[in-house]
């Protein structure tokens, strides 16, 4: 099933937030992906690797910002993958080396 709201995309990053258990994180990014998925998304940038990457930035503790930095960095490199040209691939491409470059990746 495709969605084209992305609402519940930024509901899990917000839990996500918030969780204090670092089991119950993992399961969540399990759900994340699932849900973000199914969300219809026609930019170069993969949506959830983009609210985890924004939400990094609002973690509370460094673990958290790392947890997030490398579920983002993992969704945009499999997004870049599914590239079906080069201008598209390039694109794609340039948001996984941002992500990389950015501390605690």
């Amino acid at each position: 099933m495709t969605i084209r709201n992305a609402e519940p995309v930024d509901r899990l990053v917000a839990a996500l937030l918030a969780e204090p258990d670092e089991q119950r994180v993992t399961a969540m990014l399990v759900e994340l992906d699932a849900v973000a998925d199914a969300v219809w998304w026609v930019e170069d940038r993969d949506y959830a690797a983009v609210a985890l990457q924004e939400a990094a930035g609002r973690a509370r503790s460094p673990q958290r910002r790392t947890t997030l930095l490398r579920h983002a960095l993992s969704r945009a490199m499999t997004y870049a993958a599914g590239a079906t040209s080069g201008g598209e691939g390039l694109a794609r491409s340039l948001h996984v080396e941002e992500i990389r470059s950015m501390p605690n990746t």
